[in-house]
């Protein structure tokens, strides 16, 4: 019995190498610009994510098309985002002891260690805490899988596909602008056209035959050729949002926090009492400070 495949089956043969090509590119653009967070980034971990992620992709896609019932499509793609998943976070850096139930909880205990230590540190991060560094190489897969899943989900409908290929639009362009807002990024003009065509591929060109398909990449490149000279006229302006000072990882609200900065002089303290840190531990542990033995030429790190 032939069973019907999903909706994305009606749109042209070139679809699914188009999405592919768009979703791969995108994702890789966005990891490396994210991977920039710490201090030399592994290079060969973030493109075994956007592989991993892209594999995952095409399988989604090669499954929205096979003619199978719509109960072992589902299965069969949520196994695959599960697969994915697993791969891309273990390829990111964390050990393969922590997918087991029983290590869940010290990688909750990890995962809060090191989102605390990220929000108090400066970018590129330099330390030397594993936490703090897998934590930011995970924001990575935390959004290049759930961006795969609602990109290439075999929707039963035309407009559950056409949201789903949406948000994870959003998604990879949050991968890439996140990082963008927090460390400069070198040649804007030219990584701009570069999205910008993208984006144009990704929304509309899988959905066009023949000689629409043609018309839609001359509009795409003619709409990027004469954005170029816009934004470069637009580059010595003031900006009109103002993304530099935005500071997306910093703690909110009253507190205090320790001054960086060397100004030596009469120690002048107000000898308040003011608790600048709480432990909590269900055994009890002899606690220290750790020295700050080592000066990258901003601050001091252990």
């Amino acid at each position: 019995m032939n069973v019907p495949a999903a909706t994305v089956a009606r749109l042209p043969r070139h679809a699914l190498p188009l999405q592919l090509a768009a979703f791969g590119l995108l994702c890789w653009a966005g990891a490396v610009q994210w991977s920039r967070f710490v201090s030399g980034p592994p290079e060969g971990r973030v493109l075994a994510v956007v592989v991993l992620a892209t594999a995952g992709a095409l399988s989604l896609g090669i499954l929205a098309r096979a003619p199978i019932g719509r109960r072992t499509r589902a299965a069969a793609s949520i196994a695959v985002v599960l697969a994915v998943a697993a791969g891309t976070v273990l390829a990111a850096g964390l050990p393969i002891r922590y997918l087991a139930p029983a290590h869940w909880g010290a990688l909750g205990d990890g995962i809060d260690r090191g989102l605390a230590g990220s929000s108090s540190t400066g970018w590129p991060y330099v330390g030397s805490d594993p936490w703090v560094r897998l934590t930011l190489l995970l924001g990575i897969p935390a959004l290049a899988v759930p961006a795969m899943a609602l990109g290439f989900w075999p929707a039963p409908r035309r407009a559950a596909a056409a949201a789903g290929s949406l948000l994870a639009l959003v998604l990879l362009l949050t991968l890439f602008a996140v990082p963008a807002t927090e460390r400069t990024v070198g040649a804007p003009l030219v990584r701009g056209a570069a999205l910008l065509g993208l984006i144009g591929t990704w929304l509309w060109l899988p959905r066009l035959r023949g000689r629409r398909l043609a018309a839609g990449l001359a509009a795409i490149a003619a709409a990027t050729v004469l954005a170029l000279p816009v934004a470069g006229a637009l580059q010595h302006h003031a900006a009109w949002v103002d993304y530099t000072t935005w500071d997306l990882f910093a703690s909110r609200g009253a507190g205090h926090s320790f001054d960086w900065t060397h100004r030596y002089g009469p120690l002048d303290w107000p000898r308040r009492g003011t608790t600048m840190l709480l432990v909590r531990s269900p055994h009890p542990h002899y606690w220290k400070a750790e020295t700050l033995d080592r000066f990258d030429g901003l601050r001091w790190v252990h």
